[in-house]
């Protein structure tokens, strides 16, 4: 059954790579292009996409030891650092907010926006009175707090020179389109790398309550830089942005239907793509779902994907993927002929250099388990459980991200 697991999620995977799921959606563009990207999959999405436009002047941003398709003609591709911005993150925001104002004085002209999960941390440009390394904090303490990605975004995208439409905003008169592969639940535009190149539906008093649910309290500069109307981002009908279309080119949805095309039970349970919260209550959630299944006598395969969140309470290496297989195994202790695995489709899962992990009924019939299980969890350290039991899913930078996969196979 592993060979199932992993070729589930392998095709999760594969159905959102950029050279699969851009060019049919280029066919009819044409024109001049101005063109600028961001994310964990912009390289891959400006391989597929620069053979098929006229390119005048391009750049993406992409993570750091992601894989690159080889030389991308037209299009210059810079690094920058995940999760929490760098100085490459400003000087690719620098760039893109260049191109834009390119495309801005030709006539005619289209920007294309390519943006993929992690665009958000890759793209940053700080306002005025605020340094990287405050909004980095910021950024930080929130996603240790398990602040859900809504929150985080609507605060960034009102701390930032080119979040909250402000990129399409400098390319005006231009027409802007926006291709995106989504990894946030909703495939709400303004949260996919924060929205750069669309109209933002949320408000400045939107980011201040969001700060306040998250119990930090801000740098001094912070709460100036959301004190003034410049820190209000373009609505949708704002003068400031023009001709803006948006296409979304896949999501964890597009993920969910390919794994269960291939799913090694035709009776497939597919909870969907918008599983968010904490991590042990989602598995805890899971794991009711599948003792009910069982008490009916029903083999089938149940698929989840969305993004939940982890407190870290310790210096462990783990991530929400790896939280939740643990959680989920100590759970199910005692029940029989149960394969699991959940794993992030972009190939990294919190810290430690792996995706995810998987367990199969060894795991979950061990005497102890749920105990062992309890001591890894405190220090959020899943990711070291699964390692010394030798499960852990190793796939290196994927190319894509579609957010979290899982997968239970109930036997």
């Amino acid at each position: 059954m592993e060979f199932h697991l992993r070729a589930m999620f392998r095709a999760a995977v594969e159905s959102a790579m950029p050279a699969r799921v851009l060019p049919p959606l280029l066919e009819g563009v044409s024109g001049p292009v101005w063109l600028t990207g961001a994310g964990k999959a912009s390289a891959g999405m400006a391989a597929a996409a620069a053979p098929m436009l006229d390119i005048r002047q391009g750049a993406v941003v992409t993570l750091r030891d992601a894989p690159v398709p080889g030389d991308i003609a037209g299009i210059d591709v810079m690094f920058a650092s995940h999760p929490l911005p760098d100085e490459s993150s400003r000087e690719a925001a620098e760039r893109m907010l260049g191109i834009a104002r390119a495309a801005a004085a030709v006539p005619g002209a289209t920007l294309i926006c390519l943006l993929s999960g992690g665009g958000s941390a890759l793209m940053s440009l700080p306002p005025s009175g605020v340094t990287g390394a405050v909004k980095a904090g910021l950024i930080r303490d929130m996603l240790a707090a398990g602040s859900p990605i809504q929150d985080i975004n609507c605060v960034r995208r009102h701390l930032s020179r080119i979040k909250g439409g402000r990129l399409a905003a400098a390319a005006f008169p231009a027409r802007v389109m926006t291709f995106a592969i989504s990894d946030v639940v909703g495939d709400a535009p303004a949260d996919i790398a924060s929205g750069p190149s669309v109209p933002d539906p949320t408000s400045l008093a939107q980011a201040a309550h969001a700060l306040a649910r998250s119990g930090i309290r801000p740098h001094p500069a912070l709460i100036e830089a959301l004190s003034g109307p410049d820190a209000e981002t373009p609505f949708p009908g704002d003068s400031r942005i023009g001709d803006c279309r948006f296409v979304l080119a896949a999501s964890g949805s597009t993920a969910l239907a390919a794994a269960a095309a291939v799913a090694p039970l035709p009776d497939v349970v597919n909870l969907g793509a918008g599983i968010v919260g904490d991590s042990r209550a989602a598995a805890a959630e899971h794991a009711r779902l599948v003792l009910e299944l069982r008490s009916t006598g029903r083999r089938c395969v149940i698929l989840s994907g969305g993004e939940t969140t982890t407190v870290i309470r310790g210096p462990g290496r783990g991530g929400s993927n790896t939280e939740f297989l643990l959680a989920l195994a100590a759970e199910l202790q005692g029940v029989r002929d149960i394969w699991a695995i959940a794993a992030d489709t972009d190939g990294i899962d919190g810290r430690g250099g792996h995706a995810g992990a998987w367990f199969g009924p060894d795991l979950v019939m061990e005497p102890g388990l749920a105990d062992k299980a309890a001591e890894f969890l405190a220090q959020s350290d899943s990711g070291s459980f699964f390692d010394q039991a030798g499960l852990l899913v190793r796939t290196g930078p994927t190319g894509t991200n579609v957010n979290d996969f899982r997968a239970i196979i109930v036997g």
